[in-house]
């Protein structure tokens, strides 16, 4: 899994070139969340793994 900088995110997230998932549980997610974020808990995430975006880099984001 490759990382990033947070800089390098935060132009990505900015820009819209990404799918942002967050692999928290639904409590966790609707607690705090950022906007545009998929929940897709990491829990279920093999059963609805189709539902992500292909052409945008997925990024896994587990703590805010």
């Amino acid at each position: 899994m490759k990382e990033i900088t947070f800089n390098d995110f935060y132009q990505l997230y900015q820009n819209e070139q990404l799918s942002l998932v967050d692999v928290r549980e639904v409590e966790e997610f609707e607690t705090l969340h950022l906007e545009g974020a998929q929940n897709l808990p990491l829990s279920q995430l093999t059963d609805i793994y189709d539902q992500l975006d292909k052409d945008l880099g997925p990024l896994a984001l587990c703590h805010l």
